[in-house]
């Protein structure tokens, strides 16, 4: 967990970004995030991890190239995603036992274990 912490840079984290959870004016203003409940500092991908290929993640790949002032390298881009995936799926499969059922929660660890490996193998190329 320290090595994604020290690779990718860390921000307030929305930490339950789903539909239900994002407004969106009839007025045409911006859309509002809401439940802050399980709020928390660390790098932005965890925000995004599940959304790979969406128009979301793209919107942060772009973001991020911004502040870098640069693209980012592709193999980092995927080590982030492979990270915040595995962090999200540890830190949610507590909760899928109750929720969805023990299958659901073993499909969740195993997930994470596959990222977790795809992490690894990404960070030896690296560093």
């Amino acid at each position: 967990m320290l090595v994604g912490l020290q690779l990718f840079p860390a921000t307030l984290l929305h930490g339950d970004v789903y539909g239900l959870n994002v407004l969106v004016p009839s007025d045409g203003q911006a859309p509002r995030l809401v439940d802050w409940g399980s709020a928390r500092i660390g790098p932005a991908m965890l925000d995004v991890a599940l959304g790979a290929g969406s128009a979301g993640f793209a919107a942060y790949v772009r973001t991020r190239e911004g502040l870098a002032g640069k693209p980012l390298e592709p193999s980092l881009v995927e080590a982030e995603h492979a990270w915040a995936t595995r962090s999200a799926m540890r830190c949610s499969s507590a909760r899928w036992p109750r929720d969805s059922g023990p299958e659901a929660a073993v499909d969740q660890l195993d997930q994470a274990e596959v990222a977790w490996e795809r992490f690894t193998s990404l960070l030896s190329r690296l560093t």
